[in-house]
């Protein structure tokens, strides 16, 4: 048993992820019950939608269960010590992520009909975004187990690696995003009905190019960093300059009015995010361009100064040799 588990008062016996714990098991309970709405009452009734719509009640289901065994042996005294900060708290908080994940992906996709339609728009808002917010908290439950139990400050390793480590690997997130949304919108809109608006085609190739084009980059730039550990700001200022020009015109094309993202979604929340992390690339970089500026001029300057007395420690040389003499 790790030494989190003894951080406890000795009536109340919870952990600091109680809070985490409970916050997943509203998340789950509301997600729960909008899935089996959303299962009963969909239009999509074909046998493939059908089997992904039983496997999202079904993760739903289990994450359900996860967190309120998690919640209440937080909650129990006697229970309490062998979930908290041990392997267990570790197995069922890896293990509610993939739930969360699964679910997530499945009803967000517009070929299933449950939380958007066909055209990636939110149609059932409670289990849009509450299935999000799930997935985020398990993320957050996750994340606060190994600072607690391993001494892993994923934040603080990431900025370890690099400057602007935590922005590329959020805009690989978005980008990945952005990229599917669009993919599974062709494929429902385009690809299989004749296309009937062209326009709407073109924007959706676009959105899906676009996606790819900015998680290939953002893995690219991650994998060099992670490996060589080096930064190369004139390379991160170009790619940071590409981005905001592409994604600016990108939420203007794809989240436009004949566009697939116009409608509240997937594809426009992340298509949004993406060009908002690509700001605070861009804005990152001429930071440290400026901090960059700043220390070349603070370096001038003390060569300035070396010189200086540099001169001046020579002329009181030649002063004292010329008294000598």
């Amino acid at each position: 048993m790790s030494q989190s588990a003894n951080e406890f008062d000795n009536d109340g016996s919870r952990s600091p992820r109680f809070g985490k714990w409970f916050s997943s098991l509203i998340f789950a309970t509301i997600t729960l019950v909008s899935a089996v709405s959303a299962a009963n009452y969909t239009e999509e009734r074909s046998s493939t939608s059908s089997r992904y719509q039983n496997w999202t009640v079904a993760c739903a289901s289990l994450s359900f269960t996860t967190t309120i065994i998690a919640v209440f042996m937080h909650i129990s005294g006697c229970t309490s010590v062998y979930i908290v900060g041990t392997r267990l708290e570790g197995i069922l908080s890896t293990v509610i992520v993939g739930f969360w994940a699964a679910t997530v992906s499945i009803s967000t996709d517009s070929k299933y009909g449950l939380a958007v339609d066909g055209t990636g728009a939110i149609s059932n808002g409670n289990l849009y975004y509450f299935s999000w917010f799930g997935l985020i908290t398990s993320v957050w439950v996750l994340s606060s187990y190994l600072q607690t139990a391993f001494y892993i400050d994923l934040p603080r390793e990431m900025r370890s690696r690099g400057a602007r480590i935590q922005s590329w690997s959020i805009l690989l997130a978005t980008g990945v995003v952005v990229c599917f949304s669009s993919l599974s919108i062709y494929n429902k809109s385009c690809a299989f009905n004749g296309g009937s608006d062209a326009s709407f085609c073109r924007r959706t190739k676009f959105g899906i190019g676009l996606g790819g084009a900015c998680g290939l980059l953002a893995l690219y730039v991650l994998a060099i960093k992670l490996i060589t550990r080096k930064n190369f700001l004139i390379a991160e200022s170009f790619f940071s300059i590409c981005l905001i020009v592409t994604n600016c015109v990108g939420v203007a094309y794809i989240t436009g009015e004949l566009g697939p993202g116009a409608a509240l979604g997937n594809l426009y929340y992340f298509s949004w995010a993406s060009f908002g992390v690509s700001l605070v690339l861009g804005a990152s970089c001429y930071e440290d361009y400026q901090n960059f500026k700043a220390g070349l001029y603070e370096r001038d300057d003390e060569d300035d100064v070396q010189l200086s007395a540099v001169e001046v420690v020579g002329t009181d040389v030649q002063v004292e040799d010329l008294d000598d003499i």
